[in-house]
Order: structure tokens, then sequence, then C-alpha cells
């Protein structure tokens, strides 16, 4: 599972700031892995 951030500068209601990768032999493990590592991040405001 990996998590990539894209590194945009600025941000907003619609726009992609990064993806959860996931990679199993079964399609719905890796979906749900995902699904789960996108979960864990938290988006703040500086």
């Amino acid at each position: 599972t990996d998590i990539r951030l894209f590194g945009k500068p600025e941000s907003f209601v619609t726009r992609r700031m990064g993806v959860a990768l996931a990679f199993d032999d079964d399609v719905d493990t890796a979906r749900r892995h995902a699904v789960e590592a996108a979960g864990r991040v938290t988006p703040r405001v500086d």
C-alpha cells in the first residue's frame, strides 16, 4: 500500500491532492486496503 501526494500548492473541494494505491492478488482486498489507507489521511489548514 502506498499514498502518493501530488504536492499541489493550493487545494479546493473537488481537487485531487493524492492517491492511495494498494496491490494484492485479489482486487477486492486491494481496494479495501486502498480505502483504509486513504481514510488515514487527515487534511489540515495552515
